[in-house]
């Protein structure tokens, strides 16, 4: 992992058009919004205008569904 993250973080940064540790993830992970959990599902709900252009444009924030580590699925929505 130690040698993946440089380059995770490197090619998400130009992917993003940010640079620095600070602006990747204020681009990616600073968000407000509400967190529903239940036995199947994890429900993340963000207001519309808390979605990155940057980030909806690369697809980070496609639904992804099943996700066997977390025993659930993983959906987004922006209202």
């Amino acid at each position: 992992l130690r040698g993946t993250l440089p380059f995770v973080r490197s090619l998400l940064s130009r992917s993003l058009g940010v640079s620095g540790a600070d602006a990747l993830a204020a681009t990616l992970l600073l968000r407000s919004g509400r967190v529903q959990a239940t036995r199947t599902h994890l429900d993340l709900y963000l207001p519309l205008d808390a979605a990155s252009l940057a980030v909806r444009l690369s697809g980070l924030d496609l639904n992804p569904g099943w996700m066997p580590a977390l025993g659930r699925i993983v959906q987004f929505h922006f209202v």
